[in-house]
């Protein structure tokens, strides 16, 4: 392995939207090793799922766990790397 790499995808828009999906992808031929997910806002919010998609993709759904209004983002990220053989 050599090459190791955070990347942070895109923020998910901050709005009162239940439920958000984000990704966060490798590039230049990297694979994805692991990855997480951070979570902004004032209201409680709950990642459904985390998981890698594809060999090179991390994706995160993100859903509110209450009925309170409020703004709140969510962004994935993806530690990468060369996998040699």
């Amino acid at each position: 392995m050599s090459g190791w790499e955070l990347v942070v995808g895109a923020a998910s828009v901050s709005d009162s939207t239940s439920s958000k999906t984000v990704v966060a992808d490798c590039a230049g031929g990297k694979k994805a090793l692991g990855g997480g997910y951070t979570i902004s806002g004032s209201v409680e919010v709950v990642a459904q799922s985390s998981y890698p998609s594809d060999d090179d993709t991390w994706t995160v759904v993100a859903v509110e766990n209450d009925n309170e209004p409020g703004d709140w983002s969510v962004t994935a990220y993806v530690i990468c790397a060369t996998v040699l053989p």
